[in-house]
């Protein structure tokens, strides 16, 4: 009996040992909470701030920094009185990427690193900071962007890397200057002027507006220098204008003038993502965006990408947007708001295109006057695919030229067309004209998914060639 109770007590004390050792190692604070509060980066040095909830005994902080994939450079840090960390990595060099990790350990445990990594290749710009800034850092930006182009530019053919441009949040008053890009330039608007990576950014909140106050015809220029690309991400356009007399070339009318951005005798690929064009007008061309390839068989466009647009309220002779003679194009997520063109398209126009892509569409309230094509005009284009957009309230042909029936929300000259699970509401065109489609030796796919607004198929004809082909659309719920 004495030797049960003997065991008895044993197992409990074990017990109790245990769990005593359990809470005790709970009572040991492992650091915790390890958070960058600031920082500064420049073509010179970067500085970091960083704040610590909990660190227990035994604190070890570390820095291991030094270039991209190789920080060889290891320097312990200490908290300051105010409980924070502070490093500053010295002795960078333009052109160049690096990282830096902070390494964060007690004698309970370790946090898992915190690495940071940038670059010292970009140009800063703030339109209100003044005239004193270098551009390397947000604290000392440029003022000016075509100055920021400029150095980008240099510094690109300097260090055989490319350089972007960061812009912060403001106006940038283009009325009497127009801002002309070289091959390679990376424009990012949308930022707040604190941050380190492109996608720290939210320029729906922090606008990037560019205007010329319907003075200037265009904005941003690119012309044939462009060999391999252009980028412009992230900025507003508006109120560009050209008259109804343009200036004189020779002594001869010039009519391919203006758009807010435009691109002429460019090759290589053509970037324009996250941009809003808006109240541009333009009476002798397209008024948003217009690009042009140097020759239409010898050096079309490679590549032209238009990804997260809006395009609302352009007033033009032809289309909001104009693109003449590419290999391929592609719209992704792109949006057209109450566009109106005169003539040759309302909200797009292309010609001499190979490819043509358009996912996640809206074209909503655009117009012509004297044209087929309230949304799309194609001429030329030998292959084109719509998917999952929608077309709601587009109407072509308002008035009536030459007797001529004018119609179609989309035309197409040439080529093959397929449209899949996409809408259309509400579209109307010009007496017995076709509502819908309007195709001149184009081969047509349905490939489903498609759906008409109810009571639609009575606006005249939905197709140009009195098929009916659009009977086999469901209605739209």
């Amino acid at each position: 009996m004495m030797k049960s109770n003997t065991l008895i007590f044993v197992f409990a004390l074990f017990l109790i040992c245990s769990c005593s050792d359990d809470n005790q190692s709970e009572l040991i604070d492992k650091p915790a909470g390890f958070q960058l509060t600031n920082w500064d980066i420049s073509h010179e040095e970067a500085q970091f701030k960083a704040s610590l909830q909990k660190y227990g005994e035994g604190l070890n902080i570390y820095a291991m920094y030094g270039e991209k994939g190789n920080p060889s450079q290891k320097t312990k840090l200490f908290l300051d009185d105010n409980g924070d960390v502070n490093f500053t990595f010295s002795g960078l060099q333009t052109g160049k990427d690096y990282e830096v990790s902070f390494l964060v350990s007690n004698d309970a445990g370790t946090l898992a690193p915190k690495k940071i990594e940038f670059s010292t290749r970009q140009v800063y710009v703030d339109p209100e900071y003044g005239n004193t800034g270098k551009g390397t850092s947000w604290r000392f930006p440029l003022s000016n962007m075509q100055q920021a182009v400029d150095l980008a530019h240099r510094l690109s053919k300097k260090h055989g890397v490319e350089f972007s441009i960061w812009c912060k949040k403001g106006l940038y008053n283009l009325a009497d200057e127009t801002i002309v890009l070289y091959d390679s330039t990376q424009i990012y608007g949308g930022f707040a002027g604190d941050e380190m990576d492109v996608d720290q950014r939210d320029y729906n909140v922090n606008i990037s507006l560019a205007t010329g106050r319907k003075k200037n015809a265009t904005l941003f220029l690119g012309l044939d220098d462009i060999q391999n690309f252009v980028l412009i991400d992230g900025f507003n356009f508006t109120s560009s204008y050209v008259g109804d007399v343009s200036p004189s070339v020779d002594g001869e009318m010039e009519e391919m003038i203006g758009g807010a951005v435009r691109f002429e005798g460019v090759k290589g690929d053509l970037i324009v993502r996250n941009c809003n064009f808006f109240d541009n007008q333009n009476d002798l061309q397209s008024s948003g965006l217009v690009v042009v390839a140097e020759d239409e068989i010898l050096f079309p466009i490679t590549n032209v990408y238009i990804e997260n647009c809006q395009f609302m309220e352009n007033t033009g002779s032809r289309a909001a947007l104009s693109i003449y003679f590419a290999d391929n194009v592609v719209f992704d997520k792109v949006r057209f708001y109450n566009n109106k063109g005169i003539d040759e398209g309302g909200a797009a126009l292309l010609a001499g295109v190979q490819t043509f892509y358009v996912d996640e569409g809206v074209f909503v309230s655009n117009k012509t006057e004297y044209s087929n094509g309230s949304c799309l005009y194609l001429e030329d284009v030998v292959k084109v695919d719509i998917e999952k957009t929608e077309f709601v309230n587009n109407i072509t042909g308002v008035q009536k030229l030459k007797n001529e029936s004018i119609g179609g929300l989309l035309f197409q000259e040439n080529g093959t067309l397929s449209i899949t699970s996409s809408k259309f509401v509400r579209n109307d065109a010009y007496k017995h004209s076709p509502s819908l489609l309007k195709l001149q030796n184009v081969s047509f796919s349905d490939r489903g998914g498609n759906c008409l607004g109810k009571g639609d198929e009575a606006n005249s004809e939905p197709y140009s060639n009195h098929n009916r082909l659009f009977e086999k659309f469901k209605y739209c719920e």
